[in-house]
């Protein structure tokens, strides 16, 4: 582009419009630039009831970006694609990622991907000596100032001639006073501030009056730093000593609950550049690794599929049908109704109290279930009838102590199992995969009951395996097989690459589609080698005899199918 603009407007949302538009109608030469379609994500919304400014009768984004972007125009704004990719950028949406779309209209830009042009413009800025590339930090707004007692104080005072001042080093840790009414003042000022002797103090600069501040700070203006104490808790000179951080930091993984993941823990990243910025910690980062786990749904006692059976009848018969009963409940309770899983709450009364759990079940089925549950880091709903299952499990695994087989060491024919267990749980430890580990472990479980039992040897690997889960149990009954280091302190158990694979399978024969019966054969074994063993099979002999063979079939690892006739 060679024009000459007095303004120009990157983004053609509905902010970027009104831009455009005003500069317009202000006799400028105004250019707004979209990548995608005019009006950005609100091109493709349908409710605006919250956007500001007037409300038409059937307003959509759509029909309000329409209507802005002809105003825009009639006022001479120019509105230009720079990334093609998609339909006309005055119809329909840009879809493709940003480092698949092909720059348009952008000079010695064109032709370039996304990905390829951002480094090419710091690049050619840099060079031509009007810019460098710069790493901007966005925080999103979080209330800070509170109406209320409980906090840290914040060390500033009021004085009439000096202004605000902070309390001199000399006068930490300021500590709050002990009141017994909580409630706020009538005007929403804290607590603190109708409690007289302690708000009036005096200028730490002239000695004039002055008056404290008497909000305090919120609990995440502390926990956004506070794990840097546990480092060096007891040192009294400072946040911690030299020598721990420069131990202990970062902290190698951080994990919070799902509302963490915006705010609390972008804060905290906040604090530490602050903290690195003024020499206190060694490391810009907190943290190497951050995960927010998520959060465990209960039933929602509203819906029609979580009634008990008589309430559920009687909707039937007063509504006439499902769809009846489900209507008449959304009426009663709102739209949420519809929703058989929701997020557990006082109000709904769907809250399951771990106290509740570890009465009945014990302490070691809860951390199971709640690891089995599903997927660390995505929501999961609580099911009871689950949790029994849980136990029944680590039942099993206690009685398999009582008996235990004759053998030294992994028997042969359970060192692919114990082998494939050893490297599922490892991986999926690291990877955050309880779950599946915990799965894989029914697997070993179950092979060891096929195979009459376990040996120590195998019992005791169960019980490294399955410590993480179920510390409490795994620890009694390694003491009970005769060891007096805590199993926590044992080494974690290796596996064998090579003897991950099984080296024999089971296959199932079958004759004109019928199973006659399942054999052991070598996992690489050939095709013919297959079938002539499955022909040598009593049974299986005993159902071609005297029949022609039509067909032979081997599916690897699997099956064999021999078609008969007569």
């Amino acid at each position: 582009m060679s024009k000459i603009y007095d303004v120009i407007v990157l983004g053609a949302g509905p902010a970027g419009l009104t831009a455009g538009l005003y500069a317009g109608r202000s006799r400028l030469s105004t250019l707004i630039i979209e990548k995608g379609q005019d009006g950005g994500q609100i091109a493709i919304t349908n409710e605006i009831e919250n956007y500001p400014g007037q409300q038409l009768e059937g307003e959509s984004g759509p029909s309000l970006i329409a209507r802005m972007t002809e105003q825009a125009k009639k006022f001479g704004c120019e509105i230009i694609e720079v990334v093609s990719g998609g339909e006309d950028v005055q119809k329909a949406a840009f879809t493709a990622k940003d480092d698949t779309g092909i720059m348009v209209n952008s000079d010695f830009l064109n032709g370039l991907t996304v990905k390829e042009a951002i480094p090419t413009m710091k690049k050619w800025v840099t060079e031509h000596g009007i810019g460098r590339p710069k790493t901007n930090f966005k925080l999103r707004d979080w209330v800070f100032s509170r109406q209320r007692y409980w906090g840290e104080p914040i060390p500033m005072v009021k004085c009439e001639k000096c202004g605000w001042q902070p309390l001199p080093e000399s006068s930490l840790p300021l500590t709050l006073p002990d009141i017994t009414d909580f409630e706020p003042g009538p005007d929403g000022e804290s607590p603190l501030a109708r409690h007289k002797d302690w708000v009036k103090t005096t200028c730490p600069c002239c000695g004039g009056p002055a008056t404290r501040e008497t909000d305090t700070m919120p609990q995440w203006a502390g926990s956004s730093w506070y794990f840097l104490r546990y480092m060096d808790p007891h040192c009294k000179d400072a946040l911690a000593s030299k020598e721990a951080l420069e131990y202990w930091s970062p902290v190698d993984w951080y994990n919070g609950g799902m509302e963490h993941t915006t705010l609390h823990l972008l804060y905290s990243r906040f604090w530490h550049k602050f903290l690195y910025d003024i020499g206190v910690v060694p490391t810009k980062e907190p943290y190497q690794k951050r995960t927010s786990h998520g959060m465990i749904l209960g039933l929602n006692p509203h819906a029609f599929e979580n009634q008990p059976d008589a309430e559920r009848k009687r909707l039937l018969a007063e509504y006439g049908d499902e769809k009846g009963a489900r209507k008449a409940l959304v009426e009663k309770y709102g739209e949420m109704a519809e929703h058989p899983i929701v997020k557990m709450s006082k109000s709904l009364g769907n809250v399951v109290n771990p106290d509740d759990v570890v009465n009945e079940y014990g302490a070691d089925t809860l951390r199971l279930y709640e690891m089995f549950i599903g997927d660390f880091e995505k929501a999961a709903p609580w099911n009871t009838s689950s949790i029994k299952g849980c136990k029944r499990f680590l039942d099993k695994i206690w009685s398999m102590s009582e008996k235990l087989v004759p053998g030294e060491g992994v028997r042969p024919e359970l060192e692919a199992v114990a082998n494939r267990t050893i490297k599922k749980v490892s991986e999926d430890i690291d990877a955050l995969k309880a779950n599946t580990a915990i799965a894989q472990l029914m697997i070993y479980v179950n092979a060891l009951s096929d195979n009459g039992g376990a040996t120590k040897a195998e019992y005791e690997l169960l019980l490294q395996l399955l410590n993480p889960f179920a510390p409490h149990m795994t620890e009694e009954l390694w003491q009970q097989l005769g060891h007096t280091e805590q199993l926590a302190y044992h080494a974690w158990p290796t596996y064998d690459e090579a003897k991950c694979v099984e080296q024999t399978i089971e296959i199932a024969v079958q004759v004109n589609g019928k199973v006659k019966a399942r054999i052991k054969v070598p996992a690489a074994i050939e095709n013919a080698d297959a079938i002539a063993a499955a022909k040598a099979e009593p049974a299986v002999a005993e159902a071609i005899a005297g029949k022609t063979i039509a067909k032979e079939i081997y599916v690897k690892g699997k099956l064999v199918n021999i078609a008969v006739k007569g």
